[in-house]
């Protein structure tokens, strides 16, 4: 699938719990299919249910190492876990966080604040038309793509945890 299609996204609501996975997934997979975007999701028990009916730009995984994935992709979609958000800035990559919870919310507006991706949408706002169009400024709004190698490039350059903070917060 990688080594088939460029521009891929990976979307993960980590280990998030949503009040309806099937019906989230199927809304991604109408905008990925509807826009031709191709995109690797990431299921699990609660997050994002795999769809037996997809497009062929779409490819279902139960897990994948992010240091192995992260470094072949273009984008990611996700709840904004820290782990997550850190980890999608040191591969260069823009975002567009779908926050469930406490700290998620706060990586949602800098990320936005930052120009590193579009401002998400919360999980309980989640719809078809403001998804989409979120997921077409991620994908095609290329100051997020620069935006985020820049920051990469600086988090790769500064091991002294301060001055990181102080790179991304100031």
């Amino acid at each position: 699938f990688i080594d088939e299609n460029k521009n891929i996204l990976f979307i993960t609501f980590g280990s998030m719990y949503n009040s309806n996975p099937k019906e989230k997934t199927k809304i991604i997979i109408d905008a990925l299919g509807k826009n031709n975007i191709p995109a690797i999701i990431q299921i699990s028990r609660y997050g994002l249910d795999e769809i037996d009916a997809h497009p062929g730009n779409v490819f279902f995984t139960n897990r994948l190492p992010y240091n192995w994935l992260f470094p072949k992709i273009f984008a990611v979609v996700h709840h904004g876990g820290c782990g997550t958000t850190h980890t999608a800035l040191k591969y260069g990559l823009p975002s567009l966080i779908v926050p469930h919870v406490l700290d998620q919310f706060f990586w949602k507006k800098t990320i936005s604040n930052l120009k590193l991706g579009p401002r998400g949408i919360s999980i309980n706002k989640f719809n078809e038309k403001d998804f989409e169009t979120k997921l077409l400024d991620l994908y095609n709004n290329n100051d997020y793509k620069k935006n985020a190698i820049a920051m990469s490039k600086k988090m790769q350059s500064e091991s002294d945890k301060n001055k990181l903070y102080e790179m991304i917060f100031t």
